[in-house]
């Protein structure tokens, strides 16, 4: 799992890079590419990067006695695909709008979690991993020759696998998955490498909404508190 972290962290450099590079090749697709560099019109393509998470709450008995508090960091890869359409409204200005869906592995876990009241003495173990995530957003950006600068924003959701086990068991005795809404914003620059290819790099900021699971079954309810993603993506576009 280490050495793939390291692999999609070196990608994801390594394509900032390369959009970085393309600038001056791009410089020479022609003019006869210029209606193309107008930016209208719908693409779809495919990405990858890394995320962050903070996974913050507590966790009680059924009765709400003890009070178990958590705050961990999770990070991994993540890939998936997109599509989109833009429009370009002046001389330089596009707006757009655009959806998503990743594949993710944004993990961690905390050990050795104590009850702040002092009513329970056993020490537990909470763990996430943030396996699905999707956005649906707007676009607006600044358009030169061959470049989009832009900043995007919307309805943002994940999926997660929780669970709980006392610190040192083989199992956890609470395991569940949920599925929660939020928003995201952020901003980056798409770039022509070829009359039809487009190449991007995007920073994300993503909040999903906390949440409350209840499980009677195990003497447990679990208070998530809000959960902060931060994400960098590379990308593809055919136009």
């Amino acid at each position: 799992m280490q050495v793939l972290r390291a692999e999609m962290l070196g990608l994801t450099i390594g394509a900032v890079l390369v959009l970085a590079a393309s600038g001056a090749s791009a410089t020479g697709l022609g003019d006869r590419d210029g209606p193309r560099r107008t930016w209208t019109g719908c693409y779809a393509g495919a990405h990858a990067g890394w995320g962050w998470a903070n996974t913050q709450g507590r966790f009680t008995d059924a009765v709400s006695a003890g009070n178990f508090p958590y705050d961990y960091d999770s990070d991994g890869g993540l890939a998936g695909l997109h599509a989109g359409c833009d429009y370009r409204i002046s001389s330089f200005l596009v707006i757009g709008v655009v959806g998503d869906y990743d594949w993710a592995d944004l993990s961690g876990s905390q050990a050795n979690i104590a009850d702040t009241t002092g009513t329970f003495l056993t020490l537990y173990t909470h763990a996430a991993d943030m396996d699905q995530m999707a956005s649906v957003r707007a676009r607006l950006g600044v358009m030169d020759v061959n470049a989009l600068w832009y900043v995007t924003g919307g309805w943002a959701w994940a999926r997660t696998e929780h669970s709980l086990r006392i610190t040192g068991a083989a199992a956890p005795f609470l395991s569940y998955k949920d599925d929660r809404n939020g928003w995201t914003l952020g901003a980056g620059v798409e770039k022509y490498l070829s009359p039809h290819l487009t190449g991007f790099v995007e920073y994300r900021f993503t909040r999903i909404e906390g949440g409350t699971t209840v499980a009677p079954a195990v003497n447990t309810i679990d208070h998530l508190s809000d959960t902060d993603v931060h994400s960098l993506r590379f990308g593809f576009s055919f136009r």
